[in-house]
């Protein structure tokens, strides 16, 4: 399934050399998961297809890097300023104030216009150069301390962007404040007496970030993770966001070969049934019990049959909701026996399980549907063609109509299912189902009921629908 996944942190930017960059974590859901890296996109363009980009997965699939995730190591707070800077005498120094618990600050100061001085003919070209003192303090306190100081000096017209870093002493939320030793000079005219000049010497306070040591997703150890850096200067117009990926889930998953669950990427619905129930995801999963020969022989079955479900969940559901459809995928019905969970199939049966007759019930009713024909059904779905996962539509006939003579359609959902022809497969068991199963029977019984499972196969001797000739009830077994 190609998702769009939410930043797992804020993106943050950074300057190198003359070259901007940019910097994202993404959280895919929970871990464990295999992304093949060259599914990551930007809209509709491959990640690596653009240069100088860095990409790093801590999934827990074998595309992950060995460091884990690197690039963005430390919590970052950014905040774009785009304030000028003056002297002290002509403004009061650009302030601003870091995020709490900061440990250290990276700063992006720039003069978008260069640093030039013409003479009015145009003939005369020199170098201009400002100085920018940065001091800070901790909020609360009254004394300001000098960081840094460096300077700008140009004979161009090129912007000009400078990044400094500075770590201060302990972690706290301090106060920044910009100013620059000479005056923000636009123009000099002295009054026709000398050759006057025009400057380029605007410099702007842009980018405030803060940052602080630790794990950007400290709250949750168990979250998938891509970082991407990539050079944003020539490439990228803004931060990117629509990031998608394909990722698959990996799960225990059944071998027949070596006749037991093994660790395996997969979108088999048996297998990620049992790890709804048993998975970390689920906070009773440690409790539950499941009987494994029957989730071997639904596995099987969807196996032999090329079931699959697929669906990244990032709304509010429940276990039991998301447990139902995972099975339905399969044409599976998840149920407890003695406190075991097992899945029972629709699928052929051979011998009934039991025969119900007016000897071993009562109360028996009987309820059939004459609703109008179904003509077909239309089915809205996201196809997995080219791992593009579009939206998609695709209508199914009836038996006895075809695409063209199907007028009246339903409407029906397949959730999980992105295969196209799987679309049409199952939608035509939904229809046969609908034709053959127009009846409902209810009937009562004794003790005799806890033998009967959903899905069943069971046959009626009923006189009063015309089953069957006659009943008895065996009196001697001698």
């Amino acid at each position: 399934m190609r998702i769009y996944p939410p930043f797992a942190a804020k993106p943050f930017s950074e300057i190198q050399g003359d070259e901007h960059y940019v910097t994202m974590l993404y959280n895919l859901g929970r871990k464990p998961m295999e992304l093949d890296l060259n599914s990551m996109k930007f809209g509709d363009t491959r990640v690596r297809d653009y240069e100088d980009v860095e990409i790093e997965a801590a999934t827990g699939g074998s595309n992950d890097t060995d460091e884990g995730i690197t690039l963005y190591a430390s919590k970052v707070s950014e905040e774009a300023v785009g304030a000028r800077i003056y002297s002290k005498e002509q403004a009061a120094p650009v302030l601003r104030v870091t995020a709490p618990d900061t440990d250290w600050v990276t700063y992006t100061v720039t003069a978008p216009q260069g640093m030039l001085r013409v003479s009015n003919n145009g003939k005369k070209k020199d170098d201009v150069r400002v100085t920018i003192v940065i001091e800070y303090r901790l909020q609360g306190t009254n004394t300001w301390t000098e960081a840094k100081r460096f300077g700008f000096k140009g004979k161009s017209a090129n912007p000009i962007r400078k990044s400094q870093k500075f770590k201060f002493v302990g972690r706290g939320q301090y106060e920044i404040r910009m100013w620059r030793t000479s005056d923000d000079i636009d123009t000099i005219d002295n009054g026709g007496t000398s050759d006057a000049s025009i400057y380029n010497d605007d410099v702007y306070f842009s980018v405030l970030r803060s940052w602080q040591k630790g794990n950007p997703v400290s709250d949750d150890a168990n979250a998938a993770l891509v970082a991407v850096r990539i050079r944003a200067t020539d490439q990228l117009t803004g931060t990117p966001d629509t990031f998608n990926c394909v990722p698959t889930f990996i799960s225990a998953d059944w071998s027949d070969f070596l006749a037991s669950w093994q660790r395996a990427a997969t979108r088999n619905p048996a297998s990620l049934a049992r790890e709804i129930l048993i998975g970390a995801a689920n906070a009773k999963g440690d409790r539950a019990e499941i009987n494994d020969n029957s989730f071997a022989m639904f596995w099987r079955f969807c196996q032999a049959n090329g079931f699959e479900f697929s669906q990244y969940i990032d709304y509010n559901t429940n276990v039991w909701d998301v447990l139902r459809s995972v099975c339905a995928a399969g044409r599976g019905r998840p149920l407890q026996i003695d406190g075991e969970w097992h899945v029972a199939i629709d699928q052929e049966k051979g011998s009934p399980t039991a025969i119900i007759t007016p000897r071993n019930s009562w109360g028996f009713k009987g309820i059939k549907s004459f609703a109008d024909p179904i003509e077909g059904v239309r089915v809205r779905f996201l196809s997995e063609v080219d791992d593009l996962y579009l939206n998609d539509e695709r209508v199914v006939p009836a038996p006895g109509f075809t695409q063209k003579s199907a007028q009246f359609l339903e409407a029906l959902e397949l959730p999980g299912i992105t295969n196209p022809d799987l679309v049409y497969k199952q939608a035509k068991y939904y229809l046969h189902q609908a034709m053959l199963r127009p009846e409902t029977f209810e009937f009562y019984q004794d003790i005799e009921h806890i033998s009967l499972l959903p899905l069943d196969k069971i046959e009626f001797q009923e006189d009063s629908i015309l089953v069957g000739l006659e009943s008895g009830r065996i009196i001697d077994t001698n």
